[in-house]
């Protein structure tokens, strides 16, 4: 009876929120979506966000305290969130204790491997995070100072290779990939920052590069991939801006497909627009009106999410698949209170993760981290029609039961 009554309810919430999605045509299909709250490291906390998931559903991100600017990396698993340590071996020789400042966890692996960033010292000292699991359920932490100024690491393959970046003076970045404590200088055109945004199971490595050459204090950036030759050394392929003033490329996946952004200028109105990059052609994802976008993250489905603000420039989360832009506000069936401005990860089962707004019963509104989840078939928009058709029996077959 309880399992009975848990569908009917599921139902209901499903039809109600299919009511309310404003559906443009009976060809699309997409999920809808459960969201769950990751919740808060701090009771005080009002911060919490989520940058990356693996293919077991592990999530990472920051947590803020209360106090200031302080937050500390998290990993999310099985619905507890646990603090990931900030002491850990710093450069393999001094013990190190982070104050709490900077972007921490920022992606995991396969294999529960984590990378990150954060100050070692207020003010630039961002140093290259690497927690590794040790064996009895936690973490341990390897800190990275490459000299200069900061270090960073950006995204980890299940090789626990590491696409990352090293201002070795202000102003001044560098693209680097890591691996086993070497660090290697990536190709540039020189210029003043070069970024690497993420790294594949190929050690294919997408980022974004300055065409100039010069170390003027500008930047003009075009999508580029970093890939190994025939002899093992890095070579770089620019991707071009596709017509635009300047591309970034954000992520890849396993079939080298990227995805990022289209910076443009048009009667000095900046616009930022999302795009895909797949078999040698780039596609617009398109917008919701507004005039910032970006695709953050791409699965091995071709399966995108991102942001794209409104006319009324909010930011709104957004997913992507079969050439159709949808906004994730839309398909949520228990989202009562959400706002989702961003979605920042998906992997190849289509779990999706990112950070909102989240209004309570007390009128109360945090940034909080979310996880959703796709709703078994038959409840996707497509199916509407075979679903009210089910429920319509379902509630019959119910009512004779419960007699």
């Amino acid at each position: 009876m309880l399992n009975l009554l848990a569908w009917k309810q599921t139902i209901t919430v499903t039809f109600l929120t299919i009511a309310g999605l404003g559906v443009a045509s009976p060809s699309m299909a997409v999920s809808l979506y459960t969201i769950t709250d990751l919740g808060s490291l701090s009771p005080q906390g009002t911060d919490t966000r989520a940058a990356g998931i693996n293919n077991l559903g592990q999530v990472v991100g920051r947590s803020r305290f209360s106090s200031g600017t302080l937050s500390h990396g998290y990993i999310w698993e099985n619905g507890v969130l646990s603090e990931l340590p900030y002491t850990g071996l710093k450069n393999g020789t001094e013990i190190v204790t982070l104050p709490g400042r900077g972007g921490f966890s920022r992606s995991i692996n396969d294999s529960g491997f984590i990378v990150g960033t954060a100050d070692e010292l207020p003010g630039p000292t961002d140093r290259g995070l690497l927690w590794s699991p040790n064996g009895s359920g936690g973490y341990n932490l390897a800190i990275y100072d490459f000299g200069g100024v900061e270090s960073y690491f950006y995204d980890i393959n299940n090789s626990n290779q590491i696409a990352g970046a090293h201002i070795y003076a202000s102003g001044k970045r560098n693209a680097v990939f890591w691996e086993n404590n070497l660090k290697i200088d990536l190709p540039s055109l020189g210029g003043d920052e070069n970024f690497t945004s993420a790294i594949n199971d190929n050690t294919v490595i997408a980022g974004y590069i300055d065409t100039d050459g010069a170390d003027n204090g500008t930047n003009t950036y075009e999508a580029a991939i970093w890939q190994k030759d025939s002899n093992g050394n890095f070579v770089l392929s620019r991707l071009g801006t596709f017509g635009a003033a300047q591309s970034l490329a954000k992520d890849i996946n396993i079939n080298n497909d990227l995805v990022g952004q289209l910076v443009n200028v048009e009667e000095d109105v900046t616009t930022r627009s999302p795009f895909l990059f797949k078999d040698g052609n780039k596609i617009d994802l398109g917008s919701f009106g507004g005039t910032v976008g970006d695709a953050l993250s791409i699965n091995a489905n071709t399966q995108i999410v991102g942001y794209s603000n409104t006319g009324s420039n909010v930011a709104h989360a957004f997913l992507w698949e079969n050439g159709q832009l949808f906004d994730l506000n839309n398909l949520l069936v228990n989202g009562s209170g959400w706002q989702l401005t961003q979605a920042t990860g998906i992997n190849d089962l289509g779990q999706i993760v990112g950070y909102g707004l989240f209004t309570d019963a007390n009128g109360v509104t945090q940034t909080r981290a979310f996880i959703l989840e796709a709703v078994p078939e038959p409840f996707t928009i497509l199916g509407v029609t075979t679903a009210v058709g089910f429920g319509m029996q379902f509630k019959k077959r119910l009512a004779k039961v419960q007699k």
